[in-house]
């Protein structure tokens, strides 16, 4: 039995870089093939669909046992912080969705997740303000291996159709004047270590990863700050020619803007100022007068 995430489509995406978090607004689709049969042209069918007919989802919870739900994968997060808002809901097909006169060998369950959620994530920063980093929401099944069996009941997968390939609205990125989002999705399969668990059981797992690149230039850039012209103001007691002169009937005196760039001159500066390492020790005088006029330089 497989479980399949076709489609994840992050968007809105928002990077909290101190708190080691990003929120995002995706939807996730999950299905696999259903065992039982269920009634889908029936009265019967909305009571199968709907959401307490069926072992809940993200995270997993255990039933009291006292009604027998439908199966599930008992998916969760695994770095989920904090969840927002949620839309979900099942589709059973019986037939194929672009022949419906055919029918399916076993009914498949659809189960489709909308969120807005914060997930944790890790930020490598040693090569800021030129680093990458991966953006992971990280999915697990809480169904292990049962004891005795050949294989694991569940395996996660993501689906191979083409048609149900993952999308990603880049222009619903928040943050891209700060980071270029990359339009592919990546996705790891395997099992969780043993060791993270207490009984040594291992869980099927699958991780989404978008990757988000820093642009450099919104921290190493030419800033220019445009000054008003100055203004010229009239003495009280001025003569009326003088009043003449200067009154707005005849224009105000203007004078093209002020630039004044910063990041470049204190960049150039900074540059300079390792030149002090190449001066021999014993060379006192020179490499103080260096750092002097490189820091009056840098006042001025």
């Amino acid at each position: 039995l497989s479980s399949t995430s076709p489609a994840t489509s992050p968007a809105q995406t928002s990077i909290n870089i101190p708190g080691h978090s990003f929120t995002c607004d995706f939807f996730v689709e999950i299905s696999w093939e259903e065992m039982e049969e269920v009634a889908t042209d029936t009265t019967d069918a909305t009571d199968h669909l709907s959401l307490d007919a069926w072992e809940h989802q993200f995270p997993f919870t255990k039933s009291s046992g006292r009604n027998k739900l439908r199966w599930t994968p008992r998916l969760t997060f695994t770095n989920l912080v904090e969840e927002k808002s949620r839309e979900e809901w099942y589709q059973v097909y019986t037939s194929k969705r672009d022949d419906a006169s055919e029918p399916l060998e076993r009914p498949v369950v659809c189960y489709r997740l909308r969120c807005t959620a914060t997930f944790k994530e890790f930020f490598e920063l040693k090569d800021f303000p030129l680093d990458a980093q991966d953006l992971q929401i990280k999915i697990i099944s809480m169904r292990n291996k049962p004891s005795g069996a050949s294989q694991q009941e569940v395996i996660l997968v993501k689906n191979p159709n083409p048609r149900y390939q993952t999308v990603i609205p880049i222009r619903s990125f928040l943050v891209r004047d700060q980071y270029r989002l990359h339009p592919h999705v990546l996705a790891s399969i395997g099992f969780t270590s043993s060791k993270a668990s207490s009984s040594r059981i291992q869980y099927p797992r699958i991780c989404l990863s978008m990757k988000v690149t820093r642009m450099p230039n919104f921290y190493v850039q030419v800033r220019c700050v445009m000054l008003p012209p100055p203004q010229r103001i009239t003495p009280p007691h001025a003569p009326s020619l003088y009043r003449h002169i200067t009154s707005p009937s005849h224009g105000p005196m203007t004078t093209p803007p002020q630039r004044q760039m910063f990041v470049v001159p204190l960049f150039i500066c900074v540059v300079l100022s390792f030149m002090v390492v190449v001066l021999p020790i014993k060379d006192l005088a020179d490499r103080l007068s260096l750092i002097l006029t490189l820091l009056l330089a840098a006042i001025r």
